[in-house]
């Protein structure tokens, strides 16, 4: 989200000091923006609450900022010096409050974030959910994915899972990936609208495509169990192997096993030890004790019986039951 539409005054400050009309430094950029925003400019506003609630850092600040306004270069923020604009939450708060009445939807969205956390103000849920609902009715996709999170949990309207699936889906329908996979959840689960696979796996795959992880391992579930599709292991497998690229320790696991058994992918040991590896280093039991099979049996590796004990005990200590049994018997 672009916190600042209005580019105009940016572009003003750029070419006044270019041309040396003022001397570029912090303190200068920061009463120009005070000075419009006390004249009531709600771009100004905005750009002055942000900058008491990140606490600007001058030259990083002027940076940031030319690279979020298309067509802008950087000399004005290349050229500024490190004086800063020390953090304040309240008066953040104050002046997003300002703009946020006169309807910026950047400001309300952030003004709900302040009820919400209790940033600069007291937390009010209450007020939190008015303003995400002002901004979400306004269209900005973030605040519809909150008010659809809040009629979800319940926190500052009833719960509601009809209309969190109305949110989600307006906010899905804007391309945001969080909203798009709970869109799927819902409809595979039949929450809040009439359950529907068909349309569950639509959304799943809107979502896994912008890389949401949990909907590429939902993916990977549907199409490895076929239940509700028909099976599909090339599908499974290229899902799984996409959670697994993001570091998903059972889709990591799910991926070796695959490898090691040929299933919607060649058989490879290498590659399945090389997977077993990756989930076993975050304590993933499952993947420690099918690790410990390939060395036990020199399957990818060379063989190593008391490196795969040690394997099985490690997946014991992770509640994998059968790495309990195998580190046993072998024991005994």
């Amino acid at each position: 989200m672009k916190l600042l539409k209005n580019i105009w005054l940016y572009r003003i400050i750029s070419i006044i000091f270019s041309l040396g009309i003022a001397t570029p430094s912090m303190a200068t950029y920061f009463e120009m923006v005070e000075s419009l925003a006390k004249q009531g400019n709600a771009s100004a506003q905005l750009s002055l609450a942000t900058m008491y609630y990140e606490g600007q850092g001058g030259r990083r600040y002027l940076i940031r900022m030319a690279d979020r306004l298309e067509g802008l270069d950087n000399y004005a923020g290349n050229a500024f010096d490190d004086e800063g604009i020390p953090r304040d939450d309240e008066k953040a708060f104050e002046w997003f409050e300002k703009a946020a009445n006169q309807g910026l939807v950047e400001a309300q969205y952030k003004l709900a974030e302040a009820y919400d956390k209790g940033i600069g103000v007291s937390k009010d849920k209450v007020k939190a959910f008015e303003w995400y609902q002002t901004a979400a009715n306004q269209g900005l996709r973030e605040a519809q994915k909150s008010v659809a999170l809040a009629y979800f949990v319940g926190e500052g309207i009833n719960k509601n899972y009809t209309n969190a699936f109305t949110w989600f889906k307006k906010a899905g329908h804007q391309g945001n990936e969080d909203s798009q996979y709970f869109v799927g959840w819902m409809y595979a689960s039949g929450l809040g609208t009439p359950q529907n696979f068909g349309e569950a796996i639509k959304w799943y795959r809107k979502a896994a495509e912008q890389g949401d992880l949990s909907s590429q391992k939902a993916l990977g579930k549907i199409y490895n169990e076929g239940k509700v599709v028909v099976k599909n292991d090339k599908e499974a497998f290229k899902w799984y192997k996409k959670a697994a690229e993001q570091g998903n320790t059972f889709s990591q696991y799910t991926v070796g096993s695959m490898y090691e058994e040929g299933r919607g992918v060649t058989k490879d040991y290498i590659k399945a030890v090389k997977w077993y590896e990756e989930a076993s280093d975050m304590r993933e039991g499952v993947a420690q004790f099918s690790l410990g099979k390939m060395y036990y049996n020199g399957k990818g590796v060379d063989q190593d019986k008391i490196k795969a004990i040690e394997l099985f005990g490690e997946a014991c200590e992770n509640e994998e039951d059968r790495g309990c049994k195998y580190y046993r018997e072998l024991n005994n």
